[in-house]
């Protein structure tokens, strides 16, 4: 068990830090935003990772659209499966436990 307890005084001394010194000298504020020139930094970061030049409005709203032309895609496999419940509910139901079990239900539709 000296295993376990020295475990144990670990994980309690990195709190103490965490809640401590770590916690003090943090900044107040999230974000790169919140850094000096944090804007532009953001916009750099969207262009250097996705190459793209759009504001991340427009990519925020893509983002939305994406998220409703999805969700309706899932209510209407739900549908086409006979489901009358919810789309939370059919997606906790109807867990597949393997892959192949998901490809026949899909090919049902």
């Amino acid at each position: 068990m000296p295993l376990l307890h020295n475990l144990f005084l670990l994980i309690k001394k990195l709190s103490t830090f965490f809640s401590g010194d770590y916690l003090n000298a943090a900044r107040s504020t999230s974000g790169i935003n919140a850094l000096p020139n944090g804007e532009a930094m953001y916009r750099y970061n969207i262009y250097f990772l996705l190459q793209l030049l759009n504001l991340p409005e427009e990519i925020y709203e893509t983002g939305l659209s994406e998220v409703t032309r999805i969700t309706a895609e899932m209510e209407q496999l739900k549908n086409n499966i006979g489901y009358t419940g919810t789309l939370k509910n059919c997606s906790t139901i109807c867990k597949p436990t393997n892959g192949l079990c998901l490809l026949k239900q899909l090919r049902k539709c």
